[in-house]
């Protein structure tokens, strides 16, 4: 079993508090080394969804794999010593088996890194079991520190790097069908399955220690400039609800999106501070993803607006340029003007109703089990066993109905 999840404390501060500062020092010294040297080794070691027995692991590694990775890269100078420190990771519950029934092995058996959100279980679990003075407190300050690790680098670079999948800067506002090219698709804004799962994993744990209610960036130069608007519209907008589809968690943030948006257009950075009409796009998304009519209003006469600019530009244009131009602008305005129609109609969106555990009206029911549907509106469904047990009952052909 996972050696040490299962006896943590919340606050180390009541136990930590009953040690000399010198043991203090030496335990979260050990245990702080243990996390730094998780946190070296993780993009060295392949993590993939590996098979065995018919069954699928997902995100997992090899022990012996990750061993021979270590040792590659000089981490340490023997087999031995990169076992033993694999076995610290475990032990401290940085990392475990996949069934969580053996400690580490430089042989065939799959291995996780624990992920934000089972670190946090873990911290939270025990929050009466006592600390021993040996070994427990290093154990304790490696998750502690491994967590911070994963969750506390909410900087402007890291997610734009990310999100647009450039390695600087200079890719976070490129030409119109460049941008379009390469990130729609990266985005899910076309089929979920074109997404880039692997920019939500890196970014989505960054989310869990954002409290939507206390995070206030207000007159921050760097949260407040355009593009660490767009980081904010990136993470809280689209990461969270990718990260955390079919769950409440996936609108959680949405009222941070929503003001980060309203910042920019007070300080008319739609207008004139991207380049990229995708990035002026990107900072409307929190109007049309909001239940406010209101906000609705504002989007769409924002989106024509900018639309009727930038579809028929065809100045230093190839054909090819200005034919893709036009389908990017279809795309873009179609999606947006379904979002408004049912927010006039229901004044909510009824897709999300299930989520946030909302009564869902006879009417709302009707049109969910209709073929006025769009594509976006299925997209909070749950994945894997739990989308399963979604009853999905007959498509109901009511565009057909309606037609006289």
């Amino acid at each position: 079993k996972r050696p040490f999840n299962s006896v943590l404390v919340k606050n180390p501060s009541k136990y930590l508090s009953q040690l000399s500062l010198d043991v203090q020092s030496k335990e979260q010294e050990e245990g702080r080394e243990i996390a730094d040297f998780c946190t070296e080794v993780e993009p060295l070691i392949e993590v993939s969804n590996r098979k065995y027995h018919l069954k699928t692991y997902e995100k997992c590694f090899v022990g012996s794999e990750a061993v021979s990775k270590i040792l590659e890269a000089k981490v340490v100078s023997s087999r031995e010593e990169a076992v033993s420190k694999m076995t610290e990771l475990v032990e401290a519950g940085l990392v475990y088996h996949v069934l969580e029934e053996h400690h580490f092995k430089d042989g065939p058996l799959f291995y996780k890194f624990s992920s934000p959100k089972e670190l946090k279980k873990s911290i939270d679990a025990i929050a009466n079991i006592h600390l021993s003075l040996s070994g427990d407190c290093a154990k304790y300050m490696a998750l502690i520190t491994r967590y911070h690790h994963l969750t506390c680098n909410l900087n402007i670079t890291s997610i734009l790097n990310d999100f647009y999948g450039c390695e600087d800067d200079s890719g976070w506002d490129i030409s119109d069908l460049d941008n379009w090219r390469n990130n729609m698709k990266r985005w899910g804004f076309g089929r979920r399955t074109d997404q880039d799962d692997s920019m939500v994993d890196r970014l989505s744990p960054l989310l869990l220690n954002v409290d939507p209610d206390t995070w206030d960036v207000s007159g921050d130069p760097e949260w407040e400039s355009p593009f660490g608007i767009l980081a904010q519209i990136a993470i809280f907008d689209q990461v969270s609800r990718s990260a955390f589809r079919g769950t409440p968690d996936a609108f959680k943030w949405d009222e941070l999106a929503k003001r980060a948006t309203k910042v920019a257009i007070k300080k008319g950075y739609f207008e004139s501070a991207y380049k990229s009409s995708l990035n002026r796009f990107v900072i409307l998304l929190p109007l049309e993803h909001s239940e406010s009519w209101e906000d609705q209003k504002l989007g769409v006469s924002l989106l024509l607006g900018m639309l009727s600019e930038i579809a028929v530009l065809d100045e230093g244009l190839s054909d090819y340029e200005i034919v893709k131009r036009l389908e990017f602008s279809k795309r873009l305005s179609v999606a947006f003007l379904e979002h408004a129609q049912v927010i006039a109609k229901f004044r909510r969106y009824p897709h999300r109703n299930r989520a946030l555990g909302r009564t869902t009206s006879l009417e709302e029911r009707i049109w969910l089990a209709s073929d006025l549907v769009p594509r976006w509106a299925k997209s909070q469904n749950p994945q894997g066993e739990e989308g399963k047990k979604v009853i999905k009952g007959p498509t109901i052909p009511l565009k057909r109905l309606t037609r006289r």
